[in-house]
């Protein structure tokens, strides 16, 4: 905001091995930290720096030999606990304003990916595009000055950067990182909802459907609804039009992505609406989208392919990172996300999933988000996760990490079985070409990453530990 470029360090690794890469990848030259934070930040460079003075409540002046570009950690305290204001109350009685003209071409912003495909990759914007962004969303979502936007992104990924409040001026709601999640999320954040007059919401797929589930048990009590809630983190299937009169009176699904930002819409505005799985909708304006065979070639409607994207609202590319830039941002402007999906006959593109959580199951390559979203369905289960586990003949089998639905009477592996038997596949007597999980195993919860997306990686060791095979 002073003109400064921000970034985001994420720490997921006990040694803070992904912070360090993040600092030397940007170059960083300051650390913004929360001195109130348990293994946060200033745990891991305070072993790794030379410190002016030790008080972690002020400013400290450092070298660091793991990240030469350091020169200074800065207190942030978040929450008020210890010594010092909050950010919030410093911000209220700052007096003094600065204002720097940076230029719209100006490389103003950092942000990492999801690491859905492995270690996150910090992604550069500049200034113009980062508030294109949040004009395009406002208008995918229908947000004004006047809406009140519940986001519990963190501010450091696309989907959680306050580009819509930088955009249009809305109120952005945000939830406290530090604060213990409640048991049941889902709760807690309909009731953030309800007392602060939220209008717009952006939530995961796992997040909506435990808010439909929610909503549905307690309506009768609570009357206020979203006017608009917009879902992503992965594909999306018809399930959420339960959300419409219960969550929100209407659904956007979005495809998007940190590199290329919002890509295609799909606005649902009643529960009998026509809707299919993995529909993402439209291409939004200056987005062209295409699917290609392994030979670049495009694939008429209805055939499975890699989806190609280009954008106006493209990103710089990767900071540092000559490799990832080569084999994603190709020369004629088409970029590749390793996401596979196809054109349906009304022009809407319809994405499967990452190409990289393919399961090689024999002379199979199935994608687990297709039996997913079918299995969901089976009475009983809330979630699903899919997980090729070794198999020495067909080098992959299948499991199903699966959660139960609270509340109802508790389904069982056999039932479970039963109903993949019954309506997964048109011949259930054909195992070679139909893909039947063979092993069917419940969990208290999912993996997730803090995108909010599934972490396929951590459910496939799941999937190994709990079929007890050895992963290659």
């Amino acid at each position: 905001m002073a003109g400064a470029v921000d970034m985001h360090g994420q720490i997921c690794l006990a040694d803070g091995a992904d912070f360090l890469n993040s600092l030397n990848d940007g170059k960083a030259n300051a650390v913004l930290y929360d001195p109130c934070q348990k293994k946060g930040a200033y745990d891991i460079l305070k072993g790794r720096v030379n410190m002016e003075c030790s008080n972690k409540q002020d400013n400290i002046k450092v070298s660091c030999a793991d990240v030469p570009s350091l020169q200074l950690i800065i207190p942030c305290v978040i929450n008020g606990k210890g010594a010092g204001n909050s950010l919030l109350e410093e911000l209220k009685h700052e007096k003094e304003s600065l204002v720097v003209d940076n230029g719209p071409s100006f490389e103003s912003t950092f942000l990492c990916t999801s690491g859905s495909t492995g270690l996150f990759k910090l992604v550069s914007f500049k200034s113009k595009c980062s508030l294109d962004f949040g004009h395009h969303f406002a208008q995918a979502l229908g947000v004004t000055q006047e809406s009140v936007l519940l986001n519990d992104r963190q501010l450091g990924r696309i989907a959680g950067y306050p580009s819509l409040t930088f955009a249009v001026g809305c109120t952005r709601v945000i939830i406290d990182s530090s604060v213990p999640q409640s048991e049941n999320y889902a709760r807690f954040y309909w009731d953030v909802i309800q007392r602060e007059k939220c209008t717009v919401a952006i939530v995961g797929n796992l997040l909506l459907q435990n808010l439909i589930c929610e909503t549905s048990r307690n309506l009768h009590r609570e009357k206020r609804l979203l006017k608009s809630v917009g879902v992503g983190s992965g594909p999306v299937n018809k399930s959420i039009l339960k959300a419409i009169g219960t969550v929100s009176e209407t659904v956007t699904a979005i495809y998007a992505s940190t590199e290329t930002l919002i890509m295609a819409t799909c606005r649902l505005t009643s529960p009998n609406e026509e809707f299919d799985d993995f529909i993402c909708g439209l291409p939004t304006p200056g987005t062209q989208i295409k699917v290609v065979d392994n030979r670049m070639n495009e694939l008429p409607v209805g055939h499975i392919g890699e989806i190609l994207v280009k954008s106006s609202l493209l990103c710089s590319g990767y900071i540092n990172n000559i490799k990832a830039n080569a084999d994603t941002f190709l020369s004629d402007g088409w970029v590749r996300l390793g996401d596979r999906g196809f054109y349906n006959s009304k022009g809407q593109i319809c994405v499967l999933g990452r190409g990289k959580n393919a399961i090689m199951h024999g002379g199979l390559v199935v994608y687990p988000e297709q039996l997913e979203f079918r299995i969901e369905r089976c009475p009983g289960v809330a979630g699903t996760a899919i997980a090729g586990v070794p198999d020495a003949k067909r080098y992959e089998e299948i499991c199903a990490l699966l959660v139960r639905q609270p509340d109802v009477e508790a389904v069982t592996e056999e039932q479970v079985r039963q109903f993949c038997s019954k309506h997964l596949f048109l011949n259930d007597n054909n195992v070679e070409s139909n893909p039947f999980p063979k092993h069917y195993k419940f969990v208290d919860a999912l993996p997730v990453l803090a995108s909010g997306k599934l972490d396929r990686a951590a459910c496939k060791r799941l999937a190994a530990k709990l079929v007890c095979v050895r992963e290659n």
